[in-house]
């Protein structure tokens, strides 16, 4: 997976990485739901 690190002069690495694990938890949680609605589609039909 491809990975950004956005360096901003006051955010030390531990607070960018942080920054970035959060990011990921909410990518995965749409991506979550995104499969949960198609799963849904499919069997409304």
């Amino acid at each position: 997976m491809a990975k950004v690190i956005i360096v901003e002069p006051d955010i030390t690495p531990e607070e960018n990485e942080r920054n970035w694990r959060r990011t990921e938890e909410i990518i995965n949680l749409i991506i979550n739901e995104v499969r949960m609605q198609d799963e849904k589609d499919v069997h409304e039909g």
